[in-house]
């Protein structure tokens, strides 16, 4: 059976050879599906390293003088969870690569990207203290249309590489709420507002929340919102990439 998917690999690499993601240019290595060199170094340098907004991940003025600082957003509203981190910024590379994964049903890009990172030495460790790995949960019928839950997926390949359990079903979309993308700040809070519940008992007191994008973090604030009301104290969010104003 491995063989036959071997040749079977082969000659869809000759027929389509694979492409780089963020740039389309052919990937002389027919084993390599993910970015061509030149972009590999693209995504290296931009990394998002401190300094780093203490409790959403937003980077900061270089000039910060101390790394235990908050960006304007939450000093004047103190989001729901811990803490948020992203590896990389939406624009660039890891934004292609991602959208590829959400939206070209290529469903191993997520997971590629993911690994890439933890290869590299660049997945946080401020995770490593919760009790469990958990998804921002899509609505069934956007599951459904969609064939699968990106924020899943990723959460599945980061609970392996902590070694923490994964619970799916503790956190639930009751609402099939409209796309975030061509809402406004203000939008995108009313749009997922009470949008989430909690589902059965065991809640975990801390938990890793993960998803694909960090955007305004109205998502992963109303899923914090709605975990803390069912016994969670602490949740933390990582995300593949964020946006970066």
């Amino acid at each position: 059976m491995a063989a036959g998917r071997g040749i079977a690999s082969g000659l869809l690499d000759c027929f389509f050879p694979p492409h780089c993601c963020a740039c389309a240019l052919p990937l002389p290595d027919a084993g390599t599906r993910l970015l061509c060199q030149n972009c590999h170094d693209r995504l290296a340098a931009t990394r998002l390293n401190a300094p780093l907004c203490m409790l959403c991940g937003r980077p900061l003025s270089a000039d910060a003088d101390s790394p235990a600082v908050l960006c304007l957003n939450c000093r004047i509203t103190v989001p729901h969870f811990s803490m948020a981190r992203a590896l990389f910024p939406y624009h660039g590379p890891a934004g292609a690569v991602v959208k590829a994964f959400k939206y070209s049903d290529q469903y191993h890009l997520g997971a590629d990207l993911l690994g890439e990172g933890i290869r590299s030495g660049w997945f946080p460790d401020f995770g490593a203290g919760c009790e469990a790995v958990m998804p921002v949960p899509l609505h069934r019928r956007r599951k459904r249309r969609r064939g699968f839950n990106q924020a899943e997926l990723l959460a599945k390949e980061v609970a392996g590489h902590m070694g923490k359990p994964l619970s799916r079903s503790l956190l639930v979309r009751v609402r099939d709420t409209r796309s975030q993308t061509t809402l406004s700040a203000r939008g995108r809070v009313k749009n997922v507002k009470d949008a989430f519940a909690a589902r059965g008992a065991g809640m975990p007191e801390s938990v890793l929340l993960i998803d694909d994008v960090f955007t305004t973090g109205a998502t992963a604030n109303e899923c914090a919102k709605t975990l803390k009301r069912a016994g969670c104290t602490d949740v933390r969010v990582f995300t593949l990439v964020r946006t970066v104003e």
